[in-house]
């Protein structure tokens, strides 16, 4: 509820990444219609850049959410740390996608998926909303856990948009 504005008939793809695990869902009409658990997530992540880096894993969050590198070395290290971890959310999402436009047709009125929308601030490192949206063939965004609660014009909490991507399902209460 949280993500998609009211009186929406749209369908969208969600990807919401947390630190142990991720969910892949199907959203039409504003309800959730189906999901998929991944069994990868931030931690997974740190890790592989740990790995790569040979740092902790609390320098390793700290490094993947740099928005710029000095080094090209090091944003192709980066990219090559978290492409194990990548290729299996985009299997996942692939197979939702895959089952939704197969499935769908036969058991409802259907309307294909019109984006993807990502969560969690995993989501929110550079260059994977475009890796997600060449895999999928969709548009994809960041997604706004506000766009049913307040008009951002009006009036923002005091909560920084990446760490609001881990808040979806709350503010959507």
């Amino acid at each position: 509820r949280a993500l998609c504005p009211k009186d929406d008939t749209s369908v969208r793809a969600v990807l919401s990444i947390s630190e142990k695990h991720s969910v892949v869902f199907i959203v039409e009409r504003g309800s959730v219609v189906f999901s998929s658990s991944i069994e990868v997530g931030s931690r997974d992540f740190d890790k592989a850049v740990a790995k790569i880096f040979g740092v902790t894993e609390e320098a390793a969050r700290v490094l993947k959410h740099q928005k710029a590198s000095q080094e090209t070395e090091g944003d192709a290290k980066l990219f090559e740390a978290i492409l194990t971890v990548s290729s299996t959310i985009r299997d996942e999402l692939s197979k939702v996608l895959a089952y939704w436009k197969s499935q769908g047709k036969k058991e409802r009125e259907f309307v294909d998926v019109s984006e993807v929308v990502l969560l969690g601030s995993d989501s929110m490192r550079p260059g994977f909303s475009q890796y997600i949206s060449s895999i999928s063939k969709l548009p994809t965004r960041i997604g706004s856990v506000w766009t049913n609660t307040q008009s951002p014009e009006v009036s923002l909490p005091s909560l920084h948009k990446i760490d609001s991507l881990s808040y979806a399902a709350v503010i959507g209460a």
